[in-house]
């Protein structure tokens, strides 16, 4: 289940998570951004679905226990909220990058869309309008990549009831 690559994948994300999250503490930002790896690792990893688990736990655990021996002694007390993170980063990815574009889309009609007719002057409400659109199309790229990946999988399973011989 460990291979070099996915050894390999830990390690950058484990260092993912504790430069981002001891930037984030030492500058006193009030974000949690240290699980940002914890979640591109199982990204990485997504078609098999346990090692993502436990490849992102591994990593997550690694940048938390780094994290509490040389920057801040309490973020080890936080290994069962990485361990859901994990858990639903691995197992739920699909379901997640779904309803992240759902979430982009509804907030793009709410929020922006209405905007530039409030004040058709205001270049902000324009611009928000295509960063808004350019990250959707981002969030369904990416999601549309993970439901592929996920039907090539279960293509290439051999089905148990396809090869009966009465």
């Amino acid at each position: 289940m460990l291979t070099t690559p996915r050894l390999i994948v830990i390690a950058l994300c484990a260092a993912l998570n504790f430069s981002i999250g001891s930037i984030v503490y030492l500058i006193k930002l009030p974000i949690y951004l240290d699980s940002i790896g914890t979640i591109l690792c199982a990204l990485l990893l997504y078609p098999d679905r346990r090692a993502a688990f436990v490849c992102a736990w591994i990593s997550g655990a690694l940048s938390l226990v780094l994290s509490g021996l040389l920057i801040n002694p309490f973020v080890p007390w936080f290994e069962l909220t990485d361990v859901a993170i994990a858990l639903f980063s691995g197992f739920l990815t699909l379901l997640a990058s779904r309803l992240l574009v759902a979430m982009l889309v509804g907030f793009g009609l709410l929020v922006w869309l209405p905007a530039p007719f409030a004040d058709p002057h205001h270049m902000i409400s324009w611009a928000g309008n295509a960063q808004n659109l350019a990250i959707t199309g981002a969030a369904w790229i990416v999601m549309d990549y993970l439901r592929q990946m996920l039907e090539e999988k279960f293509q290439k399973a051999p089905h148990p009831h396809r090869d009966w011989r009465l």
